[in-house]
């Protein structure tokens, strides 16, 4: 079913974009173009890094003018558990074509106003 406990397994996502209504995930169909992979985005003020291990870490805060998050295409296959702590303004993050297997609910906890969450590609 795609979930197991509190970790959404995103293997069962990987041709839909999931969106966050408050309760929990709702999935549709969706298509994406593939873009050039980088290892360093920045959005109004704070830097996300992906490690060599794949693990994305972000430094600096984010202005609330960051409301579009693409982190697409990234080789990212595990996020830092506060990578996203205190990003309240964020209405839609892209994790589209990445490697990532399993995603934490508590890890997007501080996305507090994310209306749209792109995980297709991914597990």
């Amino acid at each position: 079913d795609g979930q197991e406990g509190d970790t959404v397994r995103l293997h069962s996502l990987r041709s839909h974009v999931a969106y966050n209504h408050g309760d929990g995930l709702f999935c549709s169909k969706h298509s994406q173009e593939g873009r050039a992979a980088v290892v360093h985005d920045s959005c109004s003020g704070c830097t996300f890094s992906r490690s060599v291990f794949g693990t994305l870490t972000r430094e600096g805060e984010c202005a609330a003018s960051c409301t579009h998050l693409d982190l697409s295409n990234r080789g990212i296959r595990g996020l830092g558990g506060t990578v996203f702590d205190g990003m309240g303004h964020v209405t839609s993050l892209d994790l589209s074509n990445n490697a990532l297997a399993e995603l934490l609910p508590s890890t997007l906890a501080g996305l507090s106003s994310l209306v749209t969450l792109d995980v297709l590609g991914n597990g």
